[in-house]
């Protein structure tokens, strides 16, 4: 299974990686892997999917975060082939054309792949350090 950093997500999906970072840490997200402290969180298709889905409730229509993600598990739960429904308590309504968003997804990652480098994590390997 494919899985991708947070940096790649960010610029895949057009938001600050910040963002990104904060709303891994304080939402759980299906497709996201949790670890500890100091190693990379891992993400698959669909918590990229996920992570749209959130965004795009909290530019696009001004859902706080929490909320947003709350919506974003509800509706990646509920995926048909074609869309994602959510019906909340109130009677409210969120349907996502998911054939569409993934398709965009897609497209992005591929650009964004092509313009980012993988960045190193921690110390530098002995032989590195033993230069300077």
């Amino acid at each position: 299974m494919r899985s991708y950093d947070i940096r790649l997500i960010a610029l895949t999906i057009g938001a600050d990686p910040k963002w990104v970072d904060n709303l891994l840490s304080q939402n759980e997200l299906p497709g996201v892997t949790r670890g500890r402290q100091g190693v990379q969180r891992r993400i698959t298709d669909e918590g990229m999917l996920a992570i749209e889905l959130t965004r795009m409730l909290t530019r696009d229509a001004g859902i706080p975060v929490a909320r947003a993600a709350d919506i974003a598990r509800a509706a990646i739960r509920s995926r048909s082939d074609r869309e994602m429904q959510v019906r909340l308590p109130s009677g409210l309504a969120f349907c996502f054309a998911a054939s569409d968003i993934e398709r965009r997804l897609r497209e992005r990652i591929a650009v964004a792949i092509e313009s980012t480098a993988r960045v190193r994590r921690g110390r530098p390997p002995m032989t590195a350090r033993a230069d300077n």
